[in-house]
């Protein structure tokens, strides 16, 4: 008698669980995409900081921009940022760029107009 109702509650739990997977499947992936974005920021805000933030059209540094650029996603990310930066950054550089941002991101609300 036990053992059916345990059997018929499995069976239900199993039906929600596979029916309910699809809409939480995002979250396995959330992680990495989340780091992913945080790499990418931080790359971005190291090329600002050191080739455009006190020359936003400095020609010599935007043409070596176009150019890195022009390969699209036909080279590794890694050798494109060394490119533009003229450096291999390491996480400690990534990490700096992002405490860096976040520290002037804290600070536009005390800039009075």
């Amino acid at each position: 008698m036990h053992r059916g109702f345990f059997v018929k509650v499995e069976s239900l739990l199993l039906t929600c669980f596979i029916q309910l997977l699809p809409r939480f499947h995002h979250l396995v992936q959330y992680g990495a995409k989340y780091y992913a974005y945080l790499v990418a920021r931080s790359a971005a805000s190291l090329i600002w900081n050191s080739k455009f933030r006190d020359s936003p059209f400095n020609r010599t540094e935007g043409e070596k921009w176009m150019e890195v650029q022009s390969h699209g996603g036909g080279l590794p990310s890694a050798a494109l940022l060394e490119t533009m930066l003229g450096y291999s950054p390491t996480a400690a550089h990534f990490i700096e760029a992002l405490k860096q941002e976040t520290s002037h991101l804290a600070n536009l609300g005390v800039v009075n107009v």
